[in-house]
């Protein structure tokens, strides 16, 4: 198929989050963020067996269910793609549209 695009993903905590989240805090504007500047929280390379094959995702109810978790909407035909499984491929045309949901 044509429109099967593969994308990696990688979240890295960043270092500016890390400093507005003191500074803010300090201020009582907001609560201590969970994040930690450089720490990587997903590198989907390392994880080829969930990222390329969908295993154990594919399992999930949340994949099996159609309409479930989906980015846009199948009635004004504005559907971007599915959430779950979350994997490296995805069907879509438009590639910034695919490295959206991939970043989801």
């Amino acid at each position: 198929n044509n429109l099967a695009k593969f994308k990696n993903a990688d979240v890295i905590g960043h270092p500016g989050g890390y400093v507005f989240s003191q500074f803010a805090s300090g201020f009582g504007y907001s609560c201590e963020g969970a994040g930690t500047a450089f720490m990587p929280y997903l590198l989907s390379p390392l994880d080829t067996l969930a990222w390329r094959y969908n295993i154990p995702e594919m399992l999930y109810p949340e994949a099996l269910t159609p309409g479930e978790r989906e980015i846009g909407t199948r009635t004004n035909r504005n559907l971007w793609g599915n959430v779950y499984p979350r994997g490296g491929f995805l069907h879509q045309s438009d590639d910034y549209l695919a490295g959206a949901v991939v970043a989801q």
